[in-house]
């Protein structure tokens, strides 16, 4: 472990730094042009109105100085960070970071924003400099989530589809741009669709049209197909399970900072595409990621938007959200549906889920249905009434005739039945009480969504 230095001693190397890339001394560069590089990655990504964020960057490769900027999203405010005060400043809505290594612990540095009150996605952008004034991007995390309420009732919107369970993995086979056949690959939605890795029956297809506009030019010459590689999610035979001890089903956050509920029955896949090219140096094959983080390359969406289809369920109305790490937050693709298939156009291919339209909170339950709700659930838990807190109550259209609850006793009609689900709160637990619009059928709901 290093010694620290003096709290002068910080200030000091702090004003030579900003003195150095000022252009006020002269210092010979030991970074070669374009090796250095930063990494952000951001503490809380979905946060309440008004809440502190922070935010961590990683560099390497920068000897002997460095200067990160940071630029804020509209609205935001910069708090403060782990450096002293002498390497920071402001211009705008860029914060500039100047860098000597002995101001970083083990190759870091911390700053701290606050939230604006307005709801939405916000993303973060920066750059390095190196002291030749080289700049790269600052890669890593980026988009944070404002959703008002979010610190009391958000616990459930950020229950996201479990990915424990195993997964079981698939290649599909290459298009050769040689093949006459059109450029549609299919991925498989279902662990019954995979054998010996290979998707043997996939349900699921994207149309290629047009993904050559996302190679690069040098590299379009020497194109020479595409492949997909798929996991598929083994969870309760792909019906999406709710988290130990939770009635209600799995939530995303969408881009629009809205709480999609995740559709009865969802597959959960992640795609990822593939392009194949013939290395210039040694005529091998090489390959690269399209439409998802894939390093060097900083840009993570495709050129042209690529086609996803998959099985339509078979009542609810549903839409393909799409997800790319780093992204904070869900995208909600624009959704059609015909011939019993839901299909969207994306730039985006990660995570892929089925999610319903965004419930609307409900301030005032019709009639009695919270007493009725709640005198239900205190009798099946044997307890007093007034332990009982009412979380919040949402509008739902359920599927079934059984009000998204799985009864053994009787069979799941499928029909759209408006109703509301209660969440209540019992000794820290969340319990849902699922109702249809007047209230005269409810029924405490343990295992289902």
């Amino acid at each position: 472990m290093r010694d620290r230095l003096p709290r002068n001693s910080l200030a000091a190397l702090a004003a030579a730094a900003a003195a150095i890339l000022a252009g006020l001394l002269v210092v010979p560069t030991a970074l070669e042009a374009g090796g250095h590089s930063a990494m952000r990655s951001i503490g809380t990504a979905l946060v309440a109105p008004g809440a502190e964020v922070r935010v961590t960057v990683t560099l390497h490769d920068f000897k002997p100085f460095a200067r990160v900027s940071e630029t804020l999203p509209e609205g935001w405010e910069y708090t403060g960070s782990s450096l002293p005060r002498a390497a920071v400043s402001m211009q705008d809505r860029t914060v500039r970071f100047l860098l000597l290594e002995v101001l970083l612990h083990e190759g870091a540095f911390v700053y701290s924003i606050r939230a604006p009150e307005a709801a939405g996605t916000y993303a973060l952008s920066g750059i390095i400099e190196d002291s030749d004034r080289v700049a790269a991007e600052v890669a890593g995390a980026s988009d944070i989530v404002v959703i008002p309420g979010i610190a009391e009732a958000g616990t459930a919107c950020r229950r996201e589809p479990v990915r424990t369970g195993g997964f079981s993995p698939a290649v599909s086979p290459v298009h050769w741009h040689a093949q006459s056949a059109a450029p549609i690959l299919t991925f498989p939605v279902s662990t019954r669709e995979i054998s010996g890795g290979r998707s043997s029956d996939g349900s699921g297809s994207i149309d290629l049209t047009g993904v050559a506009a996302s190679v690069a030019p040098e590299r379009q010459p020497r194109s020479r197909g595409y492949y997909l590689s798929t996991r598929v999610y083994r969870l309760a035979e792909q019906t999406l399970r709710t988290r130990p001890g939770r009635a209600h089903a799995p939530w995303i956050v969408a881009a629009d900072a809205t709480c999609r509920e995740v559709t009865a029955g969802s597959p959960l896949v992640q795609l990822r595409l593939w392009h194949v090219f013939q290395r210039r140096a040694t005529g091998v094959n090489g390959i690269e990621r399209l439409g998802g983080p894939f390093q060097p390359r900083p840009r993570n969406e495709l050129a042209e938007p690529v086609t996803v289809c998959v099985s339509a369920p078979a009542v609810e109305p549903a839409a393909i959200a799409v997800r790319i790490g780093p992204e904070a937050a869900w995208t909600v693709l624009e959704t059609s549906r015909a011939d019993g298939r839901l299909c969207a156009e994306t730039v985006r291919l990660g995570w892929v889920v089925l999610v319903n339209d965004p419930l609307q909170a409900v301030e005032t339950l019709p009639g009695a249905i919270e007493p009725a709700a709640r005198a239900l659930l205190a009798d099946e838990l044997g307890a007093d009434e007034q332990v009982l807190r009412l979380d919040r109550a949402e509008a739902v259209n359920w599927s079934d005739a059984d009000l998204g609850c799985r009864r053994e006793d009787q069979a799941n009609v499928p029909v759209i039945t408006p109703g509301y689900r209660l969440i209540f709160d019992h000794a820290g637990a969340s319990l849902a009480v699922h109702s249809n619009a007047d209230g005269s059928v409810l029924l405490v709901c343990r295992d289902g969504p």
